[in-house]
């Protein structure tokens, strides 16, 4: 191109970038407003509605695996305060989160809790060996472990842990 060609190009191509990117941060600060209410409705105690919330807010961003995991955190409290379907719900937030960002030891952890708290004993063993591959410097995971095996009477297995 021709630098008289090129010049009014190139302002036309900085006001579109310029547009794109005024847009995008409108777009990420509507989705962070409807987090941070969710986790205020949650932290005032309704629990299934925060998570409910959370769960809109992961679809509408769903690369971001930190919604669907801040979704079974909170539905973990609902579940350890009695809400029933509560831990399942939980399950499947962190399974979605972990469809994202697999490495991640701490949700795996979690994700074994809460199926042993749904009565998945066998989910929740795998669980927690996948955990402690991503975590094994993680005394609790060994804990939790320990305390799984004892429940199902694998006494040596527990004590190994």
């Amino acid at each position: 191109m021709r630098p008289s060609t090129w010049r009014p190009l190139r302002g036309v191509l900085t006001m579109g970038l310029w547009g794109l990117l005024i847009a995008s941060g409108w777009w990420s600060h509507a989705i962070q407003a409807d987090y941070m209410r969710a986790l205020l409705r949650a932290d005032g105690g309704e629990w299934l509605a925060g998570a409910a919330d959370l769960g809109e807010v992961a679809n509408r961003d769903p690369g971001l695996a930190l919604y669907p995991a801040e979704q079974g955190y909170v539905l973990g409290i609902a579940a350890a305060q009695g809400e029933a379907g509560a831990a399942e719900a939980g399950s499947a937030a962190f399974e979605r989160a972990l469809a994202v960002e697999a490495a991640y030891a701490p949700w795996w952890a979690n994700l074994a809790v809460l199926r042993w708290e749904s009565g998945d004993e066998a989910g929740a063993l795998r669980d927690m060996q996948t955990a402690l591959t991503h975590g094994p410097d993680a005394e609790r995971f060994w804990l939790t472990e320990g305390t799984f095996l004892e429940a199902i009477g694998d006494d040596s297995g527990a004590e190994a842990a």
